[in-house]
């Protein structure tokens, strides 16, 4: 497992509210240590805060029928 990956998601997961930035890394690094099913979450709860690179990738998960 990456650990500096692992480092930061712990960090980014412990601060409680996060934006809509922090949430697409959140699905970046999940993505990166587990799988593309696992990160899903995270990149719904990015693109509904208004990240729009996270809702650009979430619809080409879902044409993929990845999400």
């Amino acid at each position: 497992m990456n650990e500096k990956a692992h480092a930061e998601l712990t960090v980014l997961l412990g601060r409680g509210r996060l934006s809509g930035k922090e949430l697409r890394r959140v699905a970046e690094l999940t993505e990166v240590l587990f799988d593309v099913a696992a990160a899903t979450v995270w990149w719904r709860r990015a693109a509904e805060a208004g990240d729009e690179d996270a809702q650009c990738y979430l619809a080409v998960l879902e044409e993929d029928g990845l999400a």
